[in-house]
């Protein structure tokens, strides 16, 4: 099932002595938005809109480049269609591009990689779809 679904991904920029700082990019379907971070402890709401399928259907918060000496990102909250997700933050996975290792239920995003999590049915439960 296809449902018109808009993510807010909120996200902050964290260690960043001697550090450059990320530029992220967030994906739901064929849809992106990115923000270059400017300033250490900044926080950007990163929003995106697109007709997604659930259950499956994936988010995707990835930094734009692959170099090492960034700053950190750190995962502070995700919202479906307005409604914040809660502890279903942490079915999340995280890989960084150095290692190519999937790191569960992580929010920090210690090296420059990508940040995944799957859309489910359970997520829509406070939308006006109505799912239970």
């Amino acid at each position: 099932m296809h449902i018109p679904t808009t993510i807010t991904v909120i996200a902050r920029v964290e260690d960043t002595e001697h550090k450059t700082l990320p530029a992220a990019r967030l994906w739901l379907s064929d849809q992106c938005t990115a923000h270059t971070f400017t300033r250490p402890g900044e926080e950007h709401r990163f929003t995106v809109s697109a007709r997604a399928e659930v259950p499956g259907h994936e988010v995707r918060l990835e930094f734009v480049d692959r170099g090492e000496a960034q700053a950190a990102l750190s995962v502070i909250g995700v919202n479906v269609n307005g409604s914040p997700m809660g502890t279903r933050i942490y079915q999340c996975e995280y890989t960084p591009y150095h290692s190519g290792e999937c790191l569960m239920a992580r929010l920090y995003m210690g090296w420059p990689g990508t940040w995944r999590l799957r859309l489910h049915p359970d997520d829509f439960r406070s939308t006006r779809f109505g799912f239970v």
